[in-house]
């Protein structure tokens, strides 16, 4: 058994992977929200979708603002005192939030966004971050009831094992930064408090049952109880529930609850960053974060605190995210973090369900419900397709044949929703629908405001279905013309009781799980636990226990099996800087002799081998590595160190194993949802494939790597793989003692090159008109096809020329749209404000040499302007302006008097640098806009003083 490594078959690959943040205004950018995500038509995959995208905006005038001292010192204090000084003396109106001391020197204010730059300017400021507020849909869940045969994910992990040696997490605090835990459960422990020997011994809560975040305040008290919500408790389940019908990962680890999303499911960035410091101040050796906000990156402020915590020998556990269906580039924060295990999703070898039997077949065919429920229809009924053919996957989208009425309907998924097809059933007078995947695995509809019972089943049932009915319609004799009695049926009998049973995905990385790498090519996820279909703890009052999906579930798999490490052997981290339980335990792979295996970027190390990682007297590092992008067939030069903890001296044998390489886009350079994956292999040498190392010695080996030779010159591909590191037992390649494998991956191809901008000929970016407070505004609508670490949006006169920029619009770290709801567009108002810089023509790309010097925003007198967008590339310099993708809009008209005259004549507008599609060997050209204003002799020259435009003063106090 290798530790560490998910793979697949060929099947399960191509079946289940053929599948933001801005740092100052007030841009949208992905929020924060639990990582188990229901929607209600979502991606196929191995098992039922986890719950849908949260919505999401940045509470605007709010902001984290880091300090520059160190963090519990009396330099901070003085900072912080200074700083609240500065506004005060500044007559600015601002708000105090939370103050933090324990991992970063800073607070969170509330404060106009027009003034953010003011305090960003200020010389005891390191960085400010704005606020983002997330809210998702409420869960409807339905109790369920299990047995110890769901855990058959420990016999797949080797927690098994680990249990039988006795291992339980025993004195190893875990903390769980969620929705609060329902300590009244038996299984996590029945009661909280230190006094007493509580299970749940530490925690707070931060938000209160109401808060949701705008129209009602936080209310803080130190009782995290879960009642309403129930993911935190789930959670919690899987780290340590230990009781008659569930024994999770460390049954007896000390649990800290930290309460940070209330009933309604909102949180605000400082208050997770205010949870973080309680619980290190609580003494957690571990802290679960099941939560993420879409792409991101590590200089987020979350991901910042989670890499500090990992500094002091914390161990930091995260979710991945569940955006599988929204291609590469898709790694959340808290996760992407350095130092933070980051944490894919594995589906589980078994779930539990209700089924049904058709008469005349022996096959048994289960189904999936949200609620967990059996169908509430009479349990003999009858089945029927809703045509003569094999169910395309438009049926269902319109209104269906009157031969569905009185029975239950078996639809295809796809072409429309899933309310779209249960409605049109039950308009059509059917009973239930049934709704079979379009693709492999089970389906788990959700849907709205239907009245009849509905469920989802998996492809291969649903063809199954299909095959019968077809089958029992050539072998009638039809009447012509066609009756209700004509169309085939099957006679089914609904069960009333739930069972097991095997997963045909068990073991595949989840189709829901999201993709690396990080925007700056880091290698994550860095593991994969069981997160599809895993039952846990559920709040009692919500049934006790329930069957959930998504990385939210994979996380804190983790955090209990990084509790047993800590138990075995606390010298192996907990108080080490660089995570020593991820480098010597969660970074190897298990083996697996299936093939191919699924990339690196899906599921990083792979599904986690606990008992390996306990086990290990030997252990490499580091345990990834990075290749970054090459444009040639150049090699690559990396060193592994592997040592020798054991007694006695070893032989260690080194061999490559590739994984599949991904292309994740169109000729035109678009982001595929669903990235192809097809085998194409690095070339791998070492300096020595085998090697003699003593007890407490180690021994470097160079690995040289060069890209897959067949890859075409023109194209990103993605491709990874893993270094397999064999430790035999003396020096003639004795007995098998211990089988590491370190993952790698890299870019073949010019990754600068791609766009960031969305390429001219999709209508973007644009100026759309807006209302805001009763005076129209424009709206500048940006598209971000990728990450960015610069984005400024400035103020130009007609001809080019820097005015300043536009309040709000300088941002950093903003990670990329996708086609999800309220993430496909960012939109920044602007209301002819400007903060000043140099009135200069501007060089195109050199936004860094905007002035820095605190201003105050201007209002623009009448006139004709344009507005500039500039974005960093990827791997870009901030100094280069070679680096940039750029924008001109056309003019905009500000005309507040209402007497601005006309233009006589066309002005056109200066070129911008985002092409239609990237050179393959060398960044975008690019053209600089007129270097002087006689070059548009209709518009007249910038005003030569612009200190007359009207100042907006700063509020008063």
């Amino acid at each position: 058994m290798r530790s560490l490594l998910a793979q697949c078959a060929v099947g399960l690959v191509s079946a289940a992977l053929v599948a933001s943040q801005v740092q100052a205004g007030v841009l949208y950018r992905a929020p924060t929200h639990f990582i188990s995500r229901r929607q209600e038509a979502p991606p196929a995959g191995a098992s039922p979708s986890p719950s849908p995208s949260s919505q999401q905006y940045v509470l605007e005038n709010t902001y984290i603002v880091r300090l520059r001292a160190e963090p519990n010192t009396p330099e901070s204090r003085n900072e912080q005192s200074a700083f609240k000084r500065a506004l005060d003396a500044q007559k600015l109106e601002w708000k105090h939030r939370y103050t933090y001391d324990t991992i970063i020197n800073g607070l969170s204010i509330s404060l106009e966004s027009a003034y953010v730059d003011v305090i960003t300017a200020l010389p005891m400021v390191r960085q400010v971050w704005p606020l983002v507020i997330t809210s998702r849909a409420k869960k409807h869940t339905t109790p369920t009831k299990s047995d110890k045969k769901l855990q058959v994910a420990h016999n797949a992990t080797g927690v098994d094992k680990a249990h039988q040696r006795g291992l339980n997490g025993n004195s190893v605090r875990v903390g769980i930064i969620d929705s609060g835990i329902d300590y009244r459960h038996p299984a996590l422990g029945g009661c909280f408090g230190k006094s007493n020997g509580c299970r749940v011994a530490y925690g707070y809560d931060f938000v209160g049952d109401s808060y949701d975040g705008s129209k009602s305040q936080a209310v803080e008290d130190g009782d995290p109880l879960d009642t309403c919500n129930g993911h935190g408790t789930h959670v919690a389940g899987i780290v340590g529930a230990n009781d008659s019908v569930l024994k999770g990962v460390a049954p007896a680890v000390t649990f800290g609850a930290y309460r940070v999303f209330s009933c309604n499911g909102v949180v605000e960035d400082d208050i997770i960053l205010a949870a973080i410091e309680r619980a290190v101040r609580d003494g957690m050796d571990i802290i679960n974060m099941s939560m993420g906000s879409g792409s991101a990156w590590a200089e987020s402020p979350i991901s910042i605190a989670a890499n500090l915590v990992t500094k002091r020998g914390i161990i930091m556990v995260a979710a991945i995210g569940n955006d599988g269906d929204k291609g590469l580039w898709e790694t959340s924060s808290p996760g992407i973090g350095n130092g933070v295990i980051s944490t894919a999703s594995v589906d589980n070898y078994e779930y539990r369900a209700f089924g049904f039997s058709v008469k005349g077949s022996e096959d048994s065919y289960d189904y999936w419900r949200q609620d967990f429920a059996p169908m509430n229809v009479s349990i003999n009924a009858v089945l029927v397709a809703a045509a003569n053919d094999s169910a395309p996957t438009d049926l269902g989208c319109g209104p269906l044949s009157p031969h569905v009425k009185g029975n239950v309907v078996l639809l295809q998924r796809g072409k429309c929703s899933f309310t779209d097809k249960a409605l049109n059933a039950q308009k059509a007078g059917a009973i239930g629908v049934l709704i079979y995947n379009n693709e492999f695995g089970i389906t788990n509809p959700l849907v709205d405001d239907v009245d009849i019972p509905y469920a989802g089943v998996s492809q291969a049932n649903g063809q199954k279905l299909v095959e019968l009915l077809e089958s029992r319609w050539l072998s009638q004799v039809l009447p012509s013309p066609l009756t209700k009695r004509s169309y085939p049926s099957l006679d089914i009998v609904f069960s009333q009781t739930a069972r097991q049973y095997a997963n045909p995905s068990g073991g595949a990385v989840s189709l829901f799980s999201s993709w690396g790498l990080g925007a700056d090519l880091e290698l994550k996820p860095d593991v994969g636990a069981p997160g599809g279909l895993v039952l846990s703890t559920y709040p009692i009052n919500l049934g006790s226990y329930v069957t959930l999906s998504g990385t939210s579930m994979a996380s804190p798999y983790i955090a209990g099996a990084a509790a047993l490490i800590l138990q075995n052997s606390r010298t192996y981290n907990a108080k080490q800087s660089d995570g020593h339980v991820k480098t010597s335990g969660l970074g190897h792979a298990l083996g697996i002799t299936k093939q191919p295996f699924a990339s690196v970027a899906k599921q990083g190390a792979g599904l986690i081998n606990v008992i390996d990682a306990i086990s290990l007297d030997y252990h490499a590092s580091p345990s990834r590595l990075e290749l970054n992008m090459t444009t040639s067939d150049a090699p690559i030069q990396r060193v592994v160190r592997i040592f020798n903890q054991g007694k006695f001296n070893v032989k260690v044998k080194l061999q490559h194993r590739a994984a599949l390489a991904v292309n994740g886009y169109t000729d035109d350079y678009e982001l595929l949802e669903k990235p192809v994956s097809k085998m194409h292999s690095a070339k791998v040498r070492f300096s020595t494939t085998a090697v003699i190392i003593a007890p407490g010695r180690f021994a470097d080996v160079t690995v040289t790597f060069q890209r897959p030779s067949n890859l075409p010159s023109e194209e990103i591909w993605l491709y990874s793989g893993y270094i397999l590191v064999d430790v035999h037992k003396g020096f003639l390649s004795g007995k098998l003692i211990a089988d590491l494998s370190i993952p790698y991956a890299g870019i073949s191809g010019d990754y600068r090159s791609l766009p960031i901008l969305t390429p001219p000929g999709y209508g973007l970016p644009l100026i759309r008109a807006g209302t805001s407070n009763s005076i129209d505004q424009p709206l500048v609508g940006v598209r971000l096809e990728h990450a960015t670490k610069v984005m400024r949006i400035i103020a130009t006169y007609a001809n080019g020329t820097v005015i300043g920029a536009i309040p709000g619009g300088q941002n950093r770290h903003v990670g990329r749209n996708d086609n999800s709801e309220n993430n496909e567009i960012r939109f920044l108002p602007w209301d002819g404000q400007v903060l000043p810089g140099p009135g200069r023509t501007f060089p195109d790309g050199q936004l860094a040499q905007l002035a820095k010097a605190p201003s105050y925003p201007v209002r623009l007198p009448d006139g004709y302007y344009r507005v500039h967008v500039s974005v960093l590339r990827l791997l870009g310099t901030e100094a280069n302006a070679d680096d940039y993708d750029t924008w001109f809009s056309p003019l905009i008209a500000l005309n507040a008097t209402g007497t601005l005259k006309p233009l006589g004549a066309v002005v056109p507008t200066p070129t911008s640098t985002t092409p239609s599609q990237p050179s393959a060997t060398s960044a975008f050209s690019s053209v600089p806009p007129p270097q002087s204003s006689s070059a548009f002799p209709s518009v007249p020259p910038p005003p030569s003083n612009p200190p007359a435009f009207t100042s907006v003063p700063p509020p008063s106090r």
